[in-house]
């Protein structure tokens, strides 16, 4: 598949407030999974005006974590693996160019207007598993390609769980999703099922599919909706933001290299 082309092995609160609404990535109306069959995903804890903000992660190698750049609202982070280890982030490294920027019409810090919302972790003891990440380099996402997202989030009721929750969906290509989300940076792509997908507390959490026994990394969590007047997520009516790995590789690869 010209999809998969170009991988390399290299082994989910947010920032708007618009109105009524936040863009906020958790999975609604997910599965329960069990931890261990998705080891590669970690818990970031970032603290932030005297409290912890939870975030997902996707372990790329035994000492790097992905995440969302919007995240790192500071450098106090400790993260988790799934066998419940923690260790404090060592380096953190957001994009050099990332953008939280405002809506002009409003002029609201909006997280649709943002730009490289990714950034790597550090971390000083390796956390090592058996299953293998790839980092897609086709920058080109399908439309319908079938992907999964995980983390922990807000069920169907709008009640925050610990378990871990995955959801199946289906890509959307950058225009399709620019025709509704009309602000969306070339770095983006979405999903949308009309039932499930991530909402509030998900960010930074990874979006991929399976190749044999590795995981193909394809995106990073980075905003959908969130109505606070009825605490639920609106997944039926709008499309879940991703950050496009591939648009980054070259900068992943480049940062990795110089950070040894």
């Amino acid at each position: 598949m010209m999809f998969l082309r170009g991988l390399l092995i290299i082994c989910i609160y947010f920032q708007v407030e618009c109105k009524n609404l936040d863009v906020h990535p958790r999975i609604v109306n997910g599965e329960v999974v069990d931890p261990q069959d998705y080891p590669f995903f970690v818990r970031v804890y970032v603290k932030f005006g005297g409290k912890y903000f939870a975030c997902g992660g996707t372990l790329v190698n035994p000492l790097v974590v992905i995440t969302a750049a919007h995240c790192i609202k500071s450098n106090d982070i400790y993260l988790v693996n799934w066998k419940g280890e923690k260790q404090p982030a060592q380096r953190v490294i957001a994009h050099p160019e990332y953008h939280a920027r405002t809506d002009p019409a409003t002029g609201e810090k909006d997280a649709r207007f943002s730009k490289n919302d990714i950034a790597l972790i550090i971390i000083s003891e390796p956390w090592k598993t058996e299953t293998a990440v790839v980092l897609n380099e086709d920058k080109d996402v399908p439309s319908r390609m079938p992907v999964i997202s995980i983390g922990y989030g807000i069920t169907e009721l709008g009640q925050d769980t610990d378990q871990l929750r995955m959801t199946e969906t289906k890509t959307m290509s950058h225009n399709d999703c620019k025709s509704i989300e009309v602000y969306l940076d070339e770095g983006f792509f979405c999903t949308h099922n009309g039932y499930s997908g991530t909402c509030s507390g998900d960010s930074g959490g990874p979006l991929f599919m399976n190749k044999g026994d590795n995981i193909a990394l394809v995106g990073i969590t980075s905003f959908g909706h969130f109505d606070h007047s009825t605490n639920t997520c609106l997944v039926e009516e709008f499309p879940t933001a991703f950050t496009n790995v591939a648009y980054y590789f070259r900068w992943i690869k480049d940062t990795l290299k110089a950070a040894q």
